[in-house]
């Protein structure tokens, strides 16, 4: 689905994209029809961030991203359903949602993927209920903490207090206030 007049290169922060610019996908929830090509996209995704190597929820994303109503785990499909990008959501409770596993196809990058899975996330988060939404980024992915800014989400300094989990040191972390967005 790619558009034949579209740049290669990629866009800088502060341009708009045009229509050209943009690679047509289709954002789709996750079957397990997908389940072997997930699992190669992951293993080029350990390639460029090796650590996520072992990532044991994209192993079983119906266990993980699928088991509650309010989770979800997206695809971005191209030319052939490949897998373009992904995204998830995961309900950690207390109306707050967990922002996981949005990657991008790095010869794809800038092109209005992660937007409209990011979008999709949002919509969802909004129609489950969620009052906040957070995630988190490995420290040296600046190009990802520039496109969670771009997107509405505020830098904070810890995850929600409700969390317990351990992060590594230096992940940035990323929130939205769905309750009191427009106010």
């Amino acid at each position: 689905m790619k558009n034949p007049e579209q740049k290669s290169e990629n866009l800088g922060d502060n341009e708009p994209m045009t229509e050209k610019e943009k690679f047509l996908c289709k954002i789709s929830t996750y079957t397990n029809e997908y389940k072997e090509k997930v699992t190669k996209f992951f293993e080029e995704m350990e390639k460029e961030f090796p650590e996520i190597t072992g990532a044991y929820d994209v192993r079983d994303i119906p266990k993980y991203f699928q088991g509650d109503e309010k989770n979800n785990f997206w695809l971005a499909l191209g030319d052939n359903n490949e897998i373009a990008g992904t995204a998830g959501l995961r309900n950690y409770g207390n109306e707050i949602g967990y922002l996981s596993r949005l990657y991008i196809k790095k010869d794809l990058r800038g092109k209005g993927i992660g937007s409209e899975l990011m979008a999709e996330r949002i919509k969802f988060a909004k129609e489950n209920g969620y009052k906040k939404i957070f995630g988190a980024t490995m420290p040296k992915n600046v190009k990802a903490h520039e496109f969670d800014i771009k997107q509405g989400f505020k830098m904070v300094d810890s995850p929600p207090p409700t969390v317990s989990w351990t992060f590594s040191e230096g992940t940035k972390f990323i929130e939205m206030d769905l309750e009191n967005e427009n106010k």
